[in-house]
């Protein structure tokens, strides 16, 4: 399988895909893994590559938990970092969600421009997005068929492509959708949120209630195969 060449942070990370039968668990540690978040009582990397800023979030000893009004956490601590062609996501949530009309955010990335990639809950369905923001509209965006219980546990894995114009969304280790018909937004140097959405201007910030665990920033495509040794 090929290696892919990114760039994250200023530096260039080079790994090398598994085959199926070569597939091992993950190492936090591992050059595969460009931020783990892994949420033990604290908001550390335990990669230490990247900084974290938190507001009003508190820690169990194994989750972080937001409380819909004004918790969120900033990555990088300090500036932004350059987003590379390929890009993937995964975390773990469960939900307090009692009104359908909002918008919590698990996770944004965007840039000044507001060119944002975003992972949301609307009408209690999980939604992966793609903002341009110069068009003002979604130009991409997968959402799930039905709505997951979500106070149970989910393990969210969204992965996307600027180069070649893909985004897919798992949910629990199942595929939810794959889109290719669209050309996608690639944010410039971006920051990432947790907690909730950081609108232009004077709008309501769409705060995430609920528990997260385990956040991870892969600098490549995750498939399909590996996604069972992504694990609480």
């Amino acid at each position: 399988m090929k290696k892919v060449f990114l760039t994250l942070v200023a530096a260039t990370i080079i790994f090398s895909c598994k085959k199926k039968d070569e597939v091992v668990p993950e190492d936090p540690k591992s050059k595969a893994i460009a931020g783990y978040f892994n949420m033990d009582g604290s908001a550390s990397d335990s990669t230490g590559k990247l900084g974290i800023v938190t507001n009003d979030v508190t820690f169990s000893a194994k989750t972080a938990i937001f409380n819909g009004t004004s918790s969120f956490m900033r990555i990088p601590a300090e500036g932004t970092f350059a987003v590379p062609d390929q890009l993937s996501f995964s975390l773990f949530f469960k939900a307090v969600y009692n009104d359908a009309t909002k918008q919590p955010r698990l996770l944004q990335m965007n840039d000044e421009k507001g060119n944002a990639v975003e992972i949301y809950i609307q009408n209690s369905r999980l939604h992966f997005s793609n903002w341009n923001q110069s068009l003002d509209k979604e130009v991409s965006k997968i959402m799930t068929p039905t709505s997951p219980d979500l106070k149970k546990w989910h393990k969210v894995v969204a992965t996307i492509d600027f180069e070649r114009n893909e985004m897919s969304l798992y949910l629990n280790d199942q595929l939810v959708k794959t889109v290719t018909n669209v050309t996608l937004t690639r944010p410039e140097n971006a920051t990432l949120i947790l907690g909730y959405h950081q609108h232009p201007g004077d709008q309501p910030k769409d705060f995430y209630q609920g528990e997260m665990d385990n956040f991870k920033i892969h600098p490549g495509i995750i498939e399909q195969s590996v996604l069972s040794t992504i694990v609480r």
